[in-house]
């Protein structure tokens, strides 16, 4: 180290004050922090899309598609820092959702946007003003779900009353209504009426807007005061529609509204169920979008509920659902379990070894570190969540590494007989520069993290951010602090109380086993394989070529989403678009009597007598029916989630005359391997060339389950004007329009109630609009007063319909997905062949048309590339620095050795404890890498140090091995037990991140032996072979 270096050490040494105030800053400062750190279940993933909603009452995806979609693409798809355009044409809504592109400003993307949407001027009249916004992350604290045998209307009031009052509690800054339909005032007129009063839809709407009026008019200003002039005439109930003049004769016979019109206040024409617990529900959704902390608020929402109860009528419950608080408390605590359980770990094996007051300094740096780490995370923007929790229990053996380096040789120093500012000084200088490279390489590799591609690596991205914080507050904590602590050891005396003789015959016992190991063990082994190192490389070699052998021959599973058990099971159906919602309806009572006969499942039944299924909620919207099943957490019950949802599948049964049908288990669902995006402009092409991929992608051994997001077609009438329309003064816009009128119905107005605005309908009755024959009635209006028959101007003709269409870059798409076997070929095996066999048959067949990878299989294939990139630019910044220190080219190589053997570590790893390869896997191979070279970094700096004073080539290795024995068994031991707990939890969230865990404790496991026979090997193999061009210069012999 430099002079200034030294300078520096010595000077911490020698001013223990110093190092006890900085000590003091740090735990004030994190302590302090600690009401300021948000608290969530997953840390905010921000989505970077703008999103543009266009309403257009009434009409079907085709005209959304071309009046909406494409007009607003065509006017936006050219601004700089878009990165993806995606649209969606449903029945009465268009949506474009723009991604934009990493590293461009969201808000100047989301302000150029404004400014071509709000420049067009082609939109329909019909339409609503466009919705343009930023799509924003939002905390979602819990739900609650009001359910009884209540009316819809009842049970909304009761809802936005509750909604009302939760808004103010601590921590809520949202709260959203769901499961029930908007409020609509429906004034319903045959057409036999309308001819019997000689009116239009027009005229109605025309008394309804003329009478239902609040307008102000101005003021008169008098020398006494303003006096504002105001008309208040609009119709808020029902009766005040109904008293709405439509026609007056001169004799004063008035007809009303009510007379010639059903008037229904009520919800909208929606097709929508929502039961909670086999009761009629509705749902609050609470939200915090600033400062979350689910825990707190979670806490005053039960307090609340709790004190709502007794006021409810009988029957109607109040009960919190999806508290995401409940498993952020559960995992704090048993993180905090598992932390302290690894801690003691690393104590005692600290304590077997060295002197207690260095084990116990040595582990209080792991509190000031992760104290210091808490300190810095408000300012960065790091909440409490479940990753960054588990990047502490993931970093308590790493961070406690360089404190047992520098510990353990002011250790050594000691036992030579150094004391007080001799020992701390010289010992922490003797290992600074491998503890500070050491370091510097271990934040490298967690660098590269924070830059790979996709959401899936975003949401891990707080685990490398709190994995630097707290390896540089241990570098601080190694050389500024640790070292004024220990200069105060004495002499060791004997031990006069029961349990200090006890513990220190044992560790005297361990530190002699320690010793007689490296000296009659370990170094004769090393020995050994010095003398045949080409032997030992070429076995070293072989392992590896074995270990990575079977994991490209396919023995090892690979998956981008590891499989998670979650604690919510989900039963999703969706049926043929434009099926009868009683169909639907009898898909969900299906579900749901499979969910009853679940109940009674004795395996399911607790040592309580309580089932394991705790709520169930059940949705039908239109043709998609979902019902949800919360589970008794993991840890409480024996049984597994996927266990629980093959007997739900078996209690429900077949499910028939379905387009998609799956229960799942998984806690963020579980991706199908296969996903294919196939492009094009013409529907009908990609029906048909969608339907051919899928019967040949069946082909292939260990392909099931293909499926596409095209679905069957419904049925849709299609109008035509008659060739002597003309004549009769018709046009197809008159025709559209008063269709339009009776079957969809007129926006009269809107009318404000409480915080949702009504709309007023005007249009057939119900039985009316539900039958065909219907258009035989219906007379079409001309200006001069004639009313002529729908079937003397108007053709219909029955014609394929579609509820959805989904557009990417400006072309139709279908996606195509598909799963494999396990032990199948991957899935880029298989796209590749059928690219190679098929496509271009198919593009002969379809021209016009692209196909490419898509979903989890394009985000995996980027991580993967992203992966390799990031890993290969750590591993060049470590070898350019460690080659500028050591000035070598060869050494730093030899430091990188260990990484392909951390590697193979994570493939016996993940074999033993029986997990397949996925994303965290790879993020722990990344970690791994950094961690895996400290070890290499310590030991051939020692090797270089007795080089240095004179020592052959032969005996420094030996003696630096030995030297470093002890430094380095205790570094991968604490490392590897200080992750063992963590390896066998069993919550949920704990599933997504083991993988990570058993690559880097098994990695640093493995490398371990490599650092003390391999790495040694190397070295002195390279020596040889330099010494044999630098012939004539015999190194100098030095005995031990």
């Amino acid at each position: 180290m430099s002079t200034s270096g030294r300078g520096l050490i010595h000077w911490w040494v020698s001013n223990p004050i110093a190092a006890n105030l900085l000590m003091f800053m740090v735990l004030v400062g994190g302590l302090t922090s600690l009401p300021d750190l948000d608290k969530e279940m997953f840390p905010k993933i921000p989505r970077d899309v703008v999103q543009v909603e266009v309403p257009y009452p009434g009409a079907g995806p085709r005209e959304v598609e071309e009046q909406i979609c494409i007009r607003i693409e065509e006017q936006v798809h050219d601004l700089d820092g878009i990165e993806e355009l995606r649209s969606f044409a449903y029945q009465g809504m268009g949506r474009i959702e723009i991604e934009v592109a990493d590293g461009h400003d969201t808000q100047k993307l989301l302000n150029d946007v404004k400014s071509r949407v709000d420049a067009i001027n082609t939109l329909p009249v019909d339409s609503e003003r466009p919705r343009i916004k930023e799509v924003l992350a939002r905390t979602q604290i819990l739900s609650l779900a009001l359910a009884g045998p209540m009316a819809e209307d009842d049970l909304k009031r009761l809802a936005e009353s509750i909604r009302d009052e939760v808004i103010g509690l601590p921590g809520v800054t949202l709260a959203e209504i769901g499961g029930t339909r908007p409020e609509e005032v429906a004034v319903e007129i045959s057409e036999e009426t309308l001819r019997r009063y000689q009116l239009t839809f027009e005229d109605v709407v025309a008394a309804i807007r003329r009478s239902s009026v609040n307008l102000p008019a101005g003021e008169v200003r008098e020398q006494a005061g303003d006096i504002v002039l105001q008309t208040r005439g609009q119709a808020y109930q029902r009766e005040d529609f109904e008293r709405i003049v439509v026609l007056r004769d001169t004799d004063g016979t008035q007809v009303l509204l009510g007379d010639i019109a059903r008037i229904n206040d009520g919800f909208a024409e929606q097709d929508l169920v929502s039961m909670f617990n086999g009761k009629p529900a509705v749902f609050i959704n609470l939200f915090n979008t600033r400062n979350p902390d689910v825990v707190a608020s979670s806490e005053a929402v039960r307090a609340y509920v709790a004190e709502k109860l007794p006021s409810l009528q009988p029957g109607v419950e109040l009960v919190v659902w999806r508290d995401l608080s409940v498993y952020l408390g559960s995992r704090i605590d048993l993180l905090s379990k598992n932390a302290l359980g690894g801690l003691l770990l690393v104590f005692g094996l600290l304590v077997l070894f060295l002197r207690p007051a260095l084990a116990f300094w040595v582990a209080a740096g792991i509190g000031i570190c992760y104290v210091g780490t808490l300190w810095l995370m408000p300012y960065l923007g790091i909440s409490v969540n479940i990753v960054s929790l588990f990047a502490f229990l993931l970093i308590l053996g790493i961070v406690v590494d360089d404190a047992i380096v520098v510990g353990e040789s002011i250790y050594s120093h000691h036992e030579r007989g150094l004391n007080g500012n001799d020992s701390a000084s010289l010992g922490a200088l003797a290992v600074s520069k491998p503890v500070t490279f050491a370091v510097l390489t271990t934040i490298i590799v967690f660098v590269p993290m924070l830059l790979l591609p996709g959401d899936s690596s975003k949401l891990m991205a707080e685990m490398p951010k709190v994995a630097i914080i707290a390896l540089t507050f241990s570098l601080l904590e190694s050389f500024l602090i640790l070292p004024a602590h220990l200069r105060h050891m004495k002499p060791e005396k004997e031990a006069t109380w029961l349990f200090a003789k006890w513990l220190q015959k044992a560790r005297n016992g361990a530190s002699r086993w320690m010793k007689q190991f490296a000296d009659y063990q370990f170094r004769p082994v090393l020995e050994s394989c010095l003398r045949h190192s080409g032997t030992t490389m070429a076995l070293f070699l072989a392992v590896l070529i074995v270990i990575l052998g079977v994991f490209f021959t396919g023995w090892l599973r690979v998956a981008f989403f590891p499989v998670v058990e979650g604690e919510y099971l989900r039963a999703s159906a969706e049926l043929q678009e434009g099926v009868s919602f009683d169909r639907s309806l009898a898909v969900m009572r299906q579900i749901e009597e499979g969910v009853e006969g679940l109940k009674q499942e004795p395996l399911l039944i607790g040592d309580d007598g309580r089932s394991v299924i705790e709520n169930h909620y059940a949705e039908s919207r239109e043709n998609i029916v979902s019902v949800v099943l919360e589970l008794s957490s993991n840890e409480t019950r024996s049984v597994s989630s996927k266990a629980v949802a093959e007997l739900w599948q078996k209690h429900i049964g077949a499910v028939e005359n379905v387009e998609d049908y799956r229960v799942e288990y998984t806690l963020m669902g579980r991706p199908k391997e296969i996903n294919l995006l196939l492009k094009g402009k013409q529907i009908d092409e990609l029906r048909l060339a969608s339907v051919e991929i899928e019967s040949l992608l069946l082909e292939y051994p260990g392909v099931f389950n293909v499926s596409s997001s095209f679905r069957t077609a419904s049925k849709e009438i299609e109008i035509s004007l008659k060739d002597n329309a003309d004549t009769l003064g018709i046009g197809l816009s008159d025709i559209a329009g008063q269709l339009r009128n009776a079957f969809y119905g007129v926006e009269a107005q809107r009318i404000p109630r409480e915080r949702e605005d009504v709309k007023v309908m005007v249009r057939y009755p119900e039985a009316e609009r539900a039958r065909i024959s219907s258009l035989d009635e219906l007379r079409i209006r001309t200006d001069d007063g004639r009313e002529l028959p729908f079937n003397a101007v108007a053709d219909i003709a029955f014609v394929p319909g579609y509820t959805e269409i989904k557009r990417r870059d400006r072309k139709r798409m279908v996606e195509i997905e598909g799963e494999l076997v396990s032990g199948a070929a991957s899935a880029d095996e298989i796209v590749a062949v059928f690219m190679r066999d098929h496509w271009p048959e198919l593009v002969q067949k379809f021209p016009g048309l692209t196909l490419e990878i898509d979903g989890a299989q394009k985000d995996q294939k980027a991580f993967e590339i992203g992966f390799v990139q990031m890993m290969a630019l750590a591993l060049l910044a470590i070898y350019t620095l460690l080659a500028v220190e050591f000035r070598s080219y060869w050494q730093p190589i030899i430091v990188l050795s260990a990484v392909p053997f951390g590697i193979a570590g994570a493939i016996i790893g993940h074999i033993l404890f029986g997990k397949e390869i996925s994303m965290p896997s790879m993020m722990g191979v990344l970690a791994t890498a950094g961690v895996v070279v400290n070890d290499n970094l310590v030991l051939i700096d020692r090797i270089n140090q007795l080089k240095k004073e004179g020592w052959h080539a032969m005996d420094a290795v030996v003696q630096g091995a030995r030297d470093r024995f002890r430094p380095i068994v205790l570094t991968s031991l604490t490392t590897f037990f200080g992750l063992t707990p963590i390896l066998f939890e069993r919550s949920a969230q704990a599933q997504f991140l083991i993988p990570m865990v058993i690559s880097l404790a098994f990695g640093v496991l493995l490398a371990t032996f490599v650092t003390l026979l391999l790495v040694p090997s190397i070295y002195l193999t390279g020596e040889r072979i330099r010494a044999q061009f630098s012939a004539g210069q015999q190194p100098i012999a030095r005995s031990d």
